[in-house]
């Protein structure tokens, strides 16, 4: 993953509280030894939601078979599940 997506595609915390912010910027400090890279996740406050347009909504679920899953979303999810997995719910 070069700078570029690392940029455009850069994840976020969201928090209402200070509580979760604070446990949020604990989080990432905790798992940054983990990684090659620094971890560029933002932690930002909530303010407004705003539903994605349908065409993006579970894009992942309708499409994993596109290029762009195969090349980004599914080795993400990969390995946050080899990682993380005993912490998810899977549906």
């Amino acid at each position: 993953m070069g700078r570029t997506y690392r940029r455009v595609y850069r994840s976020a915390i969201y928090y209402i509280s200070a509580g979760q912010k604070d446990k949020a910027i604990q989080a990432i400090e905790n798992l940054k030894d983990g990684f090659s890279h620094p971890i560029i996740t933002r932690v930002v406050p909530f303010k407004t939601f705003e539903l994605n347009q349908k065409t993006f909504l579970n894009y992942h679920q309708k499409n994993p078979d596109t290029p762009f899953c195969n090349t980004y979303i599914s080795p993400k999810l990969s390995l946050l599940m080899q990682k993380f997995g005993k912490h998810v719910k899977v549906r």
